[in-house]
């Protein structure tokens, strides 16, 4: 391109110093405008491109919004249910059919399996797409931080719990009939195992931990959001 420049001004200077002023200044006028619109459709161009990756990031994260109040409704439920049941063992009341939920659900729970398409594409292209830095550091600490504990280590201690302590007392305790019912295999003995209640104790700590950390992380997602469409309404 500096070829061609140098050879048009080359070209200018011949016909005169007037003349070739005026000519060498709509060169210059010419360049600086291309250059300008150049720039401007880069711009433009990447704005577009953030836009389409913050609305799609925005859609995630809905998405994301829904499934948490489901895992915490779902969660809740079982906490009752366990409370319900743990009432039952201490005050060693009668066996009833509504502790049935409860004997089935020791071994569920409602693990987060959180969509993060958008933000795994955003990684990929690079993070500085995301042009405002307060922006682009909520984006990361929600996924790296916030959503990576639930996996990482709400939802891996549920696991260690269900392998280590409850599995074995479900499989020891617990029976599941052809209706679908889980009854208690022999609930006198049940009443009397230790174990059984400390397990039903921690297991319940532990969830009414997860479910905390499900309302911090819904509202951090919420307040994502907020921040994602603010930008995308400008």
């Amino acid at each position: 391109m500096w070829t061609m420049i140098q050879d048009k001004l080359g070209n200018v200077f011949k016909k005169g110093l007037p003349t070739a002023l005026l000519e060498v200044a709509l060169i210059f006028i010419g360049i600086t405008l291309a250059i300008g619109f150049e720039n401007w459709n880069t711009e433009r161009n990447e704005r577009a491109d953030e836009l389409a990756l913050l609305t799609e990031l925005k859609a995630n994260l809905e998405e994301n919004l829904v499934q948490l109040a489901e895992i915490s409704d779902f969660n809740n439920q079982t906490i009752a249910s366990f409370e319900n049941m743990l009432a039952h063992i201490v005050a060693r009341r009668p066996y009833s059919d509504d502790l049935s939920n409860a004997f089935g659900w020791i071994d569920n729970w409602a693990s987060p399996y959180l969509t993060s398409s958008a933000y795994e594409t955003l990684k990929s292209r690079g993070l500085d797409v995301i042009s405002e830095s307060s922006l682009r550091q909520q984006i990361v600490y929600l996924f790296d931080v916030q959503y990576s504990h639930l996996v990482k280590d709400y939802d891996r201690s549920e696991w260690i719990n269900l392998e280590v302590s409850m599995l074995p007392l479900h499989l020891k305790h617990v029976e599941i009939l052809a209706s679908g019912l889980a009854v208690p295999v022999d609930y006198d003995a049940l009443l009397d195992d230790r174990a059984f209640k400390v397990g039903i104790l921690r297991t319940l700590e532990l969830r009414k931990s997860g479910i905390e950390s499900l309302h911090s992380t819904a509202e951090a997602t919420r307040q994502l959001i907020a921040s994602i469409s603010e930008v995308i309404s400008d």
